[in-house]
């Protein structure tokens, strides 16, 4: 098979996956920045750990949800939000629930290089068949 008759790999349902992370990632953001008000709550421990406070119980749902998203979108820096973490919910909380939030990340990270792979292996790793 030449390289003309090869079928595409960028097809519809990756470019809508692509497009889907992509849009959830922006929704993301839009949700830190206003619920921070701002991006510089993310650099300041007390101010993010008042808001943590606050939410009580939904506030290691809510740190571990913005590690995962941190990890997915390498601007926003991990440090302060687990040092932050472990400030709120003490070392064993605060353990868990940036753990919790990194796997997260890690996982949605998997996922997006999976559907993202174009190379050969995942190709056929894909169709099952596996010829050279």
């Amino acid at each position: 098979m030449s390289a003309d008759e090869r079928p595409s790999v960028v097809t519809a349902s990756r470019l809508r996956a692509l497009a889907g992370w992509v849009g959830l990632m922006a929704v993301g953001l839009a949700i830190i920045y206003f619920w921070l008000d701002g991006f510089e709550a993310l650099w300041s421990a007390s101010a993010l750990s008042d808001r943590l406070a606050a939410l009580g119980v939904l506030g290691g749902a809510a740190i571990a949800l913005l590690i995962a998203f941190a990890v997915l979108f390498p601007p926003v820096p991990t440090f302060p939000l687990t040092m932050t973490a472990g400030h709120v919910f003490g070392v064993y909380g605060g353990l868990f629930w940036s753990w919790t939030g990194a796997m997260l990340g890690a996982y949605g990270a998997f996922r997006i290089a999976r559907r993202a792979d174009t190379s050969p292996s995942a190709r056929s790793a894909a169709t099952g068949s596996y010829s050279a």
